[in-house]
């Protein structure tokens, strides 16, 4: 049964951030400037992408990922966010989606224990057999049986519960599978989690690049990005700041990849650099366990402008990647997989 669209009821709205124009002039060093000025009603802006919109994606997408910082309107949300998946072009999903849920998914009895830990102080999600909590409950189970590979991970939850909170289930649903498929997220949800520790290792090595201090801090304390950054990758953020910030850096990630967690991560450490020099292990997983829930919307433009200035491009995370499977042939002493792993890198 389909849901109606809601919108979250958080206290601090950050939906409208980062509000500025954006194009030749320039206001500050803190973004990435295009060439296209960028100023006015984003009602007004994204209604004439809309209209031509596979013609704007094809010739202009740069533009598209400047008005996506600029803006995103609430009312147009349901409808972007479709648009940028790709998910107004498998509408085979939302067909298909009643069918799914007349199966019995293996995983069911977890997808409901997870659930009921899911956004357990939104409003909207905290009653139990609330119609978002079984709108959550469908599209887990839905998901499951459509991809066995990947089955049901852990913290997905929290991704279909902040679509549900924009768009009708169907809908959620069909924004949920290009997500996994589109955006390398199955991948890293994949029963092994092979792939996030891809990510992880990656992370570690932007993190010794970029934030040398704190990179040597994290390596005396024992501190690995496996302890506190595997859940902003598996729920890209949802399952660790509000519902309103969340929905900004879906965004993001829409228009612009996984590589914006990366990013936002960078920044995050950045921001947190002073403090976590001076926590031990214990300290730090309480830092980000409180200290990014309490972001005012001055920190929050703080961290997407300065995630925006990261040059992290896929050229540099593919070769960290083919590093990482190179370093594990080599600990295991397994010359196929070496070889294999030049060769898939070549």
């Amino acid at each position: 049964m389909a849901s109606t669209t809601n919108k979250s009821t958080s206290s601090n709205n950050f939906s409208h951030l980062p509000k500025r124009p954006l194009g030749k002039v320039r206001t500050d060093n803190s973004l990435f400037w295009s060439e296209e000025y960028i100023e006015g009603d984003p009602i007004d802006l994204w209604g004439r992408v809309i209209a031509d919109w596979d013609d704007c994606l094809k010739k202009r997408p740069k533009y598209i990922k400047k008005l996506v910082r600029y803006n995103i309107p609430q009312p147009l949300r349901c409808l972007l966010w479709q648009l940028l998946s790709g998910a107004d072009k498998q509408r085979y999903l939302i067909e298909g989606y009643a069918d799914l849920l007349k199966e019995t998914s293996p995983h069911e009895k977890t997808i409901r224990r997870d659930i009921d830990r899911t956004y357990p102080d939104h409003p909207k999600f905290s009653s139990p057999n609330s119609p978002l909590q079984e709108s959550m409950l469908n599209i887990m189970k839905a998901y499951s049986l459509y991809d066995k590979e990947v089955g049901y991970c852990q913290g997905n939850a929290f991704i279909a519960g902040l679509l549900l909170l924009e768009m009708p289930e169907e809908e959620a649903f069909a924004v949920f599978v290009q997500i996994m498929r589109k955006y390398n997220m199955r991948e890293l949800c994949k029963p092994n989690m092979a792939e996030l520790a891809v990510c992880m290792y990656q992370l570690e090595c932007l993190i010794e690049e970029l934030l040398p201090d704190l990179h040597v801090h994290f390596q005396a304390q024992g501190f690995r990005a496996s302890v506190y950054a595997s859940s902003w990758f598996l729920t890209l953020f949802a399952s660790t700041v509000s519902p309103d910030l969340a929905t900004r850096i879906m965004d993001f990630v829409l228009a612009e990849g996984l590589e914006f967690i990366f990013r936002l991560s960078l920044a995050i450490l950045s921001v947190c650099n002073k403090d976590l020099l001076k926590l031990d292990i214990e300290g730090m997983i309480m830092h980000f366990q409180k200290e990014l829930t309490k972001y005012d919307s001055i920190t929050v433009q703080v961290l997407f402008d300065m995630a925006f200035t990261l040059k992290i491009t896929p050229k540099k995370l593919k070769k960290l990647e083919k590093d990482y499977h190179t370093r594990k042939a080599k600990e295991t002493g397994d010359v196929e997989l070496m070889k294999v792993s030049l060769m898939k890198y070549k």
